[in-house]
């Protein structure tokens, strides 16, 4: 199995990103964006990815499903961004 992934430079601070594992036969792959640039809406798009990211990893972790990724995840981006 080949994973490949690019993101297109900007200049601009923005909160894209890409995260993937590979467990066993399974291919988990997740894409992230939060819109927000120039910088101070940059900034928060970038600590929403970040914040989107660690939530994300931690449920493929966790062995959650996708709605059940989905439920643990968006509470925490929510209280700690006030971002809906």
């Amino acid at each position: 199995m080949i994973i490949s992934g690019i993101l297109e430079p900007c200049y601009d601070v923005g909160g894209d990103a890409f995260d993937y594992a590979v467990n066993g036969d399974i291919a988990h792959l997740a894409l992230f964006d939060a819109v927000g640039h120039g910088s101070g809406g940059g900034m928060r798009a970038v600590m929403l990815a970040s914040l989107a990211l660690a939530a994300y990893r931690n449920a493929r972790r966790g062995g959650f499903d996708l709605v059940e990724t989905y439920h643990q995840s968006t509470p925490r981006c929510v209280t700690t961004t006030g971002a809906a």
